[in-house]
C-alpha cells in the first residue's frame, strides 16, 4: 500500500481546475453512503454536492483526501464555524468497503483531527452513517434516546478511536 494523504482543492465549478477530482470525490461520498444505508436514496449530484461542501461566510469546510496507489479510496471533510469557533468542529471520515481495516480510516481521522485542533477547534465532533440493524449489541447514548448496533463498522471504528455516542440522527422513507 502506497497511502497519501492531500487536501482537496475545491473547484470554483466542475469544469474548473480541479473539477474532475472533486467529481471522484463526490463519487467516493456516494458509493460509501449507498453501501452503508443499502440504498442511493440519499446520493447527492455534482452540482448539488460542490454547492454542499463549499465553504461559506458562516462555516469553512476543509477536505483531505486517501489516495492508495494514486487511486482515492477514503476522504474526510472538516467543518468549523468561524463566527462560533467555540462549537469545535465536525468531522466527517469515509473510506470505501474494499479498503478498510488497512489503517486509511485511522490515517484519515488522525489528519483530520490535526486539522481541526489546528484550526483551534476546542471539541470535534464525528458523523458516521450508519447501519439500522435489530438485536445484538446496542450502543447508547448517555440521553437514552436511540441507539445503534455495537457491530456497525462506523460504530466499532469510533469506538476504537476514543469517541462516545452522544446523539442519532435519524432518516425515514415514506412510501407513498
Amino acid at each position: 500500500m502506497s497511502l497519501t494523504i492531500d487536501e482537496l482543492v475545491m473547484p470554483d465549478a466542475l469544469d474548473a481546475p480541479g473539477g474532475d477530482d472533486f467529481a471522484e470525490y463526490a463519487a467516493l461520498s456516494n458509493d460509501v453512503e449507498t453501501h452503508t444505508l443499502g440504498t442511493d436514496l440519499l446520493a447527492m449530484g455534482l452540482h448539488e454536492m460542490l454547492s454542499e461542501y463549499a465553504s461559506t461566510a458562516a462555516r469553512t469546510r476543509r477536505h483531505l483526501v486517501a489516495r492508495d496507489g494514486g487511486v482515492m479510496v477514503g476522504r474526510a471533510m472538516i467543518t468549523t464555524r468561524p463566527l462560533t469557533p467555540e462549537s469545535g468542529a465536525h468531522l466527517m471520515v469515509d473510506v470505501l468497503p474494499a479498503h478498510r481495516r488497512r489503517g486509511i480510516g485511522t490515517a484519515l481521522l488522525a489528519a483530520a483531527e490535526a486539522t481541526a485542533t489546528g484550526a483551534g477547534a476546542p471539541v470535534l465532533k464525528v458523523a458516521v452513517a450508519h447501519s439500522v440493524r435489530d438485536g445484538g449489541d446496542r450502543v447508547e447514548p448517555p440521553t437514552g434516546f436511540g441507539d445503534l448496533p455495537a457491530e456497525d463498522p462506523g460504530v466499532r471504528f469510533l469506538l476504537a478511536h476514543g469517541y462516545a455516542l452522544e446523539q442519532v440522527t435519524r432518516i425515514s422513507l415514506l412510501e407513498a
